[in-house]
């Protein structure tokens, strides 16, 4: 790792500053096209806007895909706030000329691939990890998964055949935001069955993103080679207590009167 990644780390104000800006946007974005999955797109800017606000000031290169791919608003919210790219939200599904409500690859050099459904991005990233670790290339692949992938047959295929991928440059973090209500095991208990299957379990570990040492802890251990799994436990709607723990939130649209 480039020593400019330890240079350019964020303060907790400067933070919480961003996820604020981000936050506005968001929901500004989601109002304006009547499009979007507020939710989930905040508890994505949660997690992932330290690492990746680090990442992109180091010499790491990189991309990125997004298996819950209905939160593309969150991403494109924080490209452009950390002037990764330009220009992403203000056509937010608007056809032609804009970018849908499921991530577009078009949409940035960094974005691996285009993802809608639930469950495909993770067999993506893996595969794209792979065959860079049989060619000798040192690309970190980063798959951003949530609770409802893992109740897809193939991300719980791809994660049973973990012991294959550990050399791979993969960084898969879940946005554990507790927003899938069904009888499947919880994710703290899929991640710790999962671990168990082998002797050496040391490349998953869990964060609880509410606190700002916890993304300092997030950003070193993802920058670690080989294959790591950040567990990282979430708010589903994050910075907005008013939507915390309301359904309705997964892909509804503010009125005039809220959004104010």
């Amino acid at each position: 790792m480039s020593s400019s990644i330890y240079e350019m780390l964020l303060s907790k104000i400067e933070l919480e500053k961003i996820l604020d800006s981000i936050g506005i946007s968001i929901l500004n974005t989601s109002f304006s096209s009547k499009a979007g999955h507020i939710g989930g797109s905040l508890s994505l800017v949660q997690l992932l806007t330290y690492y990746l606000h680090s990442l992109k000031n180091s010499e790491v290169e990189w991309r990125i895909i997004l298996s819950k791919g209905h939160s593309s608003l969150g991403l494109y919210s924080l490209f452009e706030h950390l002037e990764i790219e330009k220009n992403l939200t203000s056509s937010y599904c608007s056809i032609p000329g804009g970018f849908h409500g499921h991530t577009c690859s078009k949409a940035s050099k960094y974005i691996l691939a285009s993802t809608g459904s639930l469950g495909h991005g993770l067999p993506l990233a893996a595969g794209y990890a792979y065959a860079n670790f049989k060619k000798g290339n040192t690309i970190d692949t980063i798959c951003i998964i949530g609770d409802g992938d893992l109740q897809e047959g193939s991300n719980l295929e791809i994660l049973h055949s973990l012991g294959r991928l550990r050399d791979c440059n993969l960084k898969i973090l879940h946005d554990s935001n507790a927003s899938v209500d069904s009888n499947f095991i919880s994710a703290n208990e899929f991640f710790m069955n999962i671990t168990s299957l082998y002797s050496d379990n040391e490349f998953i570990k869990s964060f609880e993103m509410f606190s700002f040492l916890q993304h300092q802890k997030m950003r070193e251990w993802l920058s670690l080679p080989g294959l790591r799994i950040a567990n990282c436990i979430t708010t589903k709607a994050f910075g907005f207590p008013q939507m915390y723990n309301n359904p309705r939130w997964h892909a509804g649209i503010p009125s005039n009167q809220e959004l104010k």
